[in-house]
C-alpha cells in the first residue's frame, strides 16, 4: 500500500508541477503531500522497511521453514516489495524537492536525511554482504541477497540523489573494495557488485544532479568498472554482437538460437524499467530463470 500511495503521489505532485497557474486546492492538496516527503517521514519509512528487509533476510536462514517460503516466492516478493516501496520514496521525496527546499536549514532536518542514509548503508554492510559472502554459501539467505542484489544497489545508487545524504554517500564506493573480503572468488563478484552500482548510478546521473556529483567525484571508479563490464568474459559469451545474422554466420544455427534467447529476455526486462505504482504494489513479478537485475553478467 505504501508503494501504491508514494506512486500515485508523486504522479499528482509531477502533474502539479506542470500547472503554471494551479488554483488554491491543488497548492493545498501539493502541500500535504509534501508531508509525505519530508525528512522526518523519510526517515521513518528507510528505517521501518530496512527493519523489514532484514528480518525477511533473517527468516530466510531458518532452515525448513524459510524453504517452503522460497519456494513459493513469498520472500522474494516480500524483499522486492520493501525495496521498490524505498525506491518510491526517494522518487516521492524528488518530486517533492524536500530535500532542496528551505527545510534543510533546519539541523534536525539535516540530520534526519544523513540517519536515512547511514541506517540503509549499514544494512547493506552488515546484512547483505555478510549473507552473500556467508562460507554457507548454499544458505537461502544468501540466495535472496544475491538474487536480489540489483535491486539493493539501485536503492543505494537512487539514495545519492537526495542531496542532504551526500556527506554520508562520498566514500560509497568504499563498500566495493576488494580487500573487504578474502578469496579471489568474492574479490570477483564484490567487484560485479560494484559495476553494478556504477550502472545505477550513472543512469540516474543522467537526469540528477546529486547523482552526477557522486559519479563525477568518483569518475576513475566509474570508468574503471565500464571496463571490466566491457571486457567481462562471462558477459561476452552470453552476449557476443546483437547481429544475430553473423552470429549465425561465425558459429551455425544453434548460436543465433541462443544469442536470439538472451537478447529477447534483456529486451523484455529492460521495457519494464518504468514500473506502473498500480501493477508493482498489486503483484510484483517474480523474476524466474535469468536475473537481468542480479550483480553479474547479464546485469
Amino acid at each position: 500500500w505504501l508503494n501504491l500511495i508514494f506512486g500515485r503521489a508523486k504522479f499528482i505532485m509531477e502533474l502539479i508541477a506542470k500547472d503554471t497557474a494551479p488554483d488554491t486546492k491543488l497548492v493545498q492538496l501539493a502541500e500535504a503531500i509534501k508531508r509525505l516527503g519530508s525528512s522526518r517521514f523519510f526517515l521513518f519509512v528507510v528505517h521501518s522497511l530496512t527493519r523489514a528487509l532484514a528480518v525477511t533476510v533473517e527468516t530466510a536462514n531458518m532452515n525448513t521453514f524459510s524453504k517452503a517460503l522460497s519456494r513459493g516466492g513469498c520472500l522474494e516478493k516480500a524483499f522486492r516489495s520493501c525495496l521498490g516501496t524505498i525506491r518510491n520514496s526517494i522518487a516521492l521525496v524528488n518530486a517533492c524537492g524536500t530535500n532542496d527546499s528551505t527545510e534543510i536549514q533546519n539541523v534536525q532536518s539535516k540530520n534526519d536525511w544523513e540517519s536515512s542514509a547511514k541506517v540503509y548503508l549499514s544494512f547493506v554492510k552488515t546484512r547483505i554482504l555478510s549473507s552473500i559472502f556467508d562460507k554457507h554459501e548454499n544458505g537461502e539467505h544468501g540466495k535472496l541477497c544475491r538474487n536480489q542484489s540489483g535491486g539493493v544497489f539501485s536503492v543505494l545508487a537512487a539514495l545519492c540523489s537526495v542531496s542532504q545524504a551526500h556527506r554520508v554517500l562520498c566514500d560509497v564506493y568504499d563498500v566495493f573494495k576488494p580487500d573487504t573480503v578474502k578469496g579471489d572468488a568474492c574479490r570477483f563478484y564484490i567487484q560485479q557488485m560494484g559495476v553494478c552500482f556504477s550502472c545505477e548510478l550513472t543512469r540516474l546521473a543522467q537526469s540528477n544532479r546529486n547523482c552526477k556529483a557522486v559519479a563525477t567525484q568518483h569518475a576513475n571508479t566509474v570508468f574503471k568498472h565500464l571496463l571490466v563490464s566491457l571486457v567481462d568474459a562471462d558477459t561476452l559469451a552470453m552476449f557476443p554482437t546483437c547481429n544475430l545474422s553473423w552470429l549465425s554466420h561465425l558459429d551455425g544455427h544453434n548460436s543465433r538460437s541462443k544469442g536470439n534467447d538472451f537478447l529477447s529476455k534483456s529486451q523484455v526486462y529492460s521495457s519494464m524499467a518504468l514500473h506502473d505504482p498500480d501493477q508493482e504494489a498489486n503483484e510484483i513479478k517474480r523474476m524466474s530463470g535469468d536475473y537481468f537485475d542480479t550483480a553479474g553478467p547479464t546485469y
